[in-house]
């Protein structure tokens, strides 16, 4: 078992010598070759969370929906007190065409932290456009509280009210 240890051990330096290369990649828009190292990544350290939700996002940057899914569920599953998986996860599902499962997630993930208010407007918009009423009369008041010189959301506030 010690041997197990000290052998995973002498993994992480190759590991995060690989995540940053990914990283260069990723920053480089080269998600093919981002990709291709993020599996390296795993290959190495498969319990590590970081190469695998660096997967999840490259495979979404590359418009394959369907393997991120995959990628951020095992997430979702295997760490499930982190909201940005689950926050992520809806934004992939909406993309997907799965527009009210990923409503649903990313307003889980929103209740559990602050972390992504910023999202709200956007959310709001996103939520009026698929005919969400009162969703999208919620997310634009939260909103327009932190972000009161919002002229955008003001006006959708308006036009909702208005309906």
């Amino acid at each position: 078992h010690q041997d197990d240890i000290d052998s995973r051990h002498n993994l992480l330096p190759q590991y995060l010598d690989v995540l940053a290369d990914s990283r260069k990649y990723g920053q480089d828009k080269n998600m093919d070759k981002a990709l291709e190292i993020l599996n390296k990544a795993i290959v190495l350290m498969p319990e590590k969370e970081d190469a695998r939700w660096g997967l999840a996002s490259a495979l979404l940057h590359l418009e394959r929906h369907i393997e991120s899914i995959i990628i951020y569920e095992k997430l979702i599953n295997d760490f499930p007190d982190n909201a940005r998986y689950q926050f992520e996860y809806g934004q992939v599902l909406i993309l997907a065409g799965k527009t009210k499962e990923g409503f649903g997630q990313i307003s889980l993930a929103m209740t559990k932290t602050a972390e992504f208010d910023h999202f709200l407007g956007a959310l709001a918009k996103l939520y009026m456009e698929n005919g969400l009423i009162e969703e999208a009369r919620k997310a634009a008041e939260i909103h327009f509280k932190n972000y009161p010189h919002d002229i955008d959301i003001k006006n959708l506030i308006d036009k909702i009210n208005y309906v």
